[in-house]
């Protein structure tokens, strides 16, 4: 069967190629009626728009990157709602790549959103140094989300803030000893762990920091052994809420309850932690309005290129729930 060409469109709804380009560009100067005769021509004819090639040829494709750093980090889909609802909104397409929990993935994934000529990618959750993400955003823009980079366009939420507000809360129910769990790297959680250290000293108290990988089991592992100990904390602030669950997994194994036994507080309010089962006390990161907040700032960029780079911060909130209470006496 022969290739159906915009050329024989333009004879079948006997107008010029020029104006059958203008219909399926949606560029002014086609009236309605006009524009439905060209469009019901291609269809008896059998031509199929190749939108994507169109768009290349004028260097925009009106489509935005979004970088997932792990499809079971669950605060994830609520920065990608609010990045949806903004492109939506914009007639925006959206491209994914998805990286691995360790983040051994990330680059290649932001390359392969550049690969497929984006026109700017929101990286939210990246734990690639600011260095290699000023370097790739040299050839195709991106905007960062949950953490800043000096030099690109920044949305996140303080996590210094963050973290302050879940050891004050936890000092104030009278608790001293109190632990924090975090992974072994990544910026924005060792500005929580920072925080959370700062905040210790300036109660007086000894900041106790472990590392553990991303993951649930992991995190309870590391929590086994913080309960075993011969004088184990209070309560436990996990990084992340998929750390607090793995907190939670290792106590019920030693037929302890949170918070008669340890408090345990998480970080980004998922919607697994406030299932009445769990009520996870937890930090709201405002994720969906972080996620709406990136892709309006990856818009702007793309319509003014040389603008200066912007940071938007959000204020964090302490969600309490039934996770956390005083130390037993």
């Amino acid at each position: 069967m022969a290739h159906v060409t915009m050329e024989d469109v333009a004879r079948e709804a006997g107008v010029s190629r020029a104006l059958v380009s203008i219909a399926f560009r949606d560029v002014a100067g086609v009236s309605p009626a006009t524009k439905q005769s060209i469009f019901d021509a291609a269809k008896r004819i059998g031509y199929r728009h190749n939108v994507m090639a169109a768009r290349l040829a004028s260097r925009r494709t009106n489509t935005i990157g979004m970088f997932i750093p792990d499809l079971r980090n669950t605060v994830i889909p609520d920065i990608y709602e609010g990045v949806r609802e903004a492109a939506d909104a914009a007639a925006q397409q959206l491209v994914i790549a998805v990286s691995s929990a360790d983040g051994q993935r990330d680059r290649a994934a932001i390359e392969e959103l550049m690969g497929v000529q984006v026109d700017i990618s929101v990286v939210p959750g990246c734990v690639l140094p600011s260095r290699e993400l000023l370097e790739l955003a040299a050839s195709r823009p991106m905007v960062i989300a949950t953490r800043e980079v000096r030099g690109l366009d920044s949305v996140l939420s303080d996590p210094v803030r963050g973290s302050m507000l879940v050891v004050q809360h936890l000092i104030e129910l009278g608790h001293t000893r109190i632990a924090h769990i975090a992974p072994p790297h990544g910026n924005v959680f060792h500005q929580r762990a920072d925080a959370y250290a700062d905040a210790m000293r300036r109660a007086r108290l000894e900041p106790h920091v472990v590392h553990c990988g991303y993951h649930q089991s992991e995190a309870a592992a590391v929590a086994g052994e913080l309960l075993d100990a011969a004088k184990p904390p209070t309560a436990i602030f996990a990084n992340n809420d998929v750390a607090a669950l793995g907190v939670l997994d290792a106590m019920a194994a030693r037929g302890l309850r949170a918070p008669d036994d340890v408090s345990v507080v998480g970080y980004d309010n998922t919607p697994t932690s406030a299932l009445p089962g769990i009520s996870l006390t937890t930090v709201d990161q405002q994720a969906h309005r972080m996620g709406l907040l990136a892709a309006e700032t990856a818009i702007r960029r793309i319509q003014d290129p040389h603008a200066a780079p912007v940071v938007r911060i959000l204020d964090p909130t302490l969600i309490v729930r039934a996770s956390s209470g005083p130390p037993p006496k």
